[in-house]
């Protein structure tokens, strides 16, 4: 895993991974990072779309390579799934899930101390 994946699933990273072993059965709390307290500036808001939209771009390319495709409902035995459309075309509750993906990564990279910087480059 490279270093981005570290960080997003820094609750492994950090030790902060809590499971209770009952009996063959494991009763997971998530305990990610707190991130209440960072507040991004409006550029990095700005980003939080495009971020969005990319993470949209990369969970369909890993489905379609796993052999799934478009579909009125989803259907997992079947592999469809009526998310596969472009960003644009997403019901609004599928694109915050996604946009929350994104603000949230990005407040942990900044709550981390890292610093998100424009090369001026718009792409």
């Amino acid at each position: 895993m490279g270093v981005m994946a570290d960080i997003i699933l820094g609750n492994i990273c950090e030790g902060n991974f809590m499971a209770e072993e009952n009996k063959n059965e494991t009763t997971y709390q998530p305990a990610p990072i707190d991130t209440a307290d960072v507040h991004l500036s409006e550029e990095l808001l700005k980003l939080t779309e495009k971020i969005a939209e990319n993470v949209h771009e990369v969970w369909a390319q890993g489905r379609i390579k796993e052999g799934w495709i478009y579909g009125d409902k989803k259907d997992p035995e079947k592999k469809t799934t009526p998310f596969l459309v472009p960003y644009d075309k997403l019901p609004e509750s599928e694109k915050e899930y996604d946009r929350n993906t994104a603000l949230q990564t990005l407040k942990l990279v900044t709550k981390l101390g890292y610093d998100i910087v424009s090369r001026g480059e718009d792409k």
